[in-house]
């Protein structure tokens, strides 16, 4: 899911441009030597290793995400879920049209709810269709 912070991988693309920026504002020549975390996984690792081969000195990266509140991640999850479940259930009704189904934030639930919350919201606009695509 893009829009929520993953972990895992290289996250190279994150810390560079924080870099750079160092590197201006102290006239540095830091430059990207490993990514700890990919290369030692048995062990928690910072994301990132820097060295600036003209001074020998070297960084860490340690990069962190705050989401608040703190359960907004899960239930963000959900409205992906209820959205991916609409979106399966209702494929066959923009017959290639663009149609928009707007909801409020998904229900705090439970996942083994979502399934049939999905259901009812797309049995729903099934039996609105006709008046749907009438405009009314």
């Amino acid at each position: 899911m893009a829009c929520l912070p993953e972990s895992g991988g290289c996250e190279r693309h994150r810390t560079d441009p924080f870099v750079a920026h160092l590197n201006k504002l102290e006239g540095a020549e830091f430059i990207h030597q490993a990514c700890l975390d990919v290369l030692y996984r048995s062990s928690p690792q910072p994301e990132a290793l820097y060295s600036d081969c003209s001074t020998g000195a070297e960084i860490v990266i340690e990069r962190k995400t705050v989401v608040w509140p703190p359960d907004y991640a899960v239930h963000h999850q959900n409205d992906h879920l209820i959205a991916d479940s609409l979106s399966e259930k209702l494929r066959d009704l923009a017959h290639g049209q663009p149609l928009t189904v707007h909801l409020d934030q998904a229900p705090r639930m439970r996942r083994t709810e979502l399934s049939s919350f999905g259901h009812e919201v797309a049995e729903s606009i099934r039996a609105s269709m006709t008046s749907i695509l009438e405009g009314n």
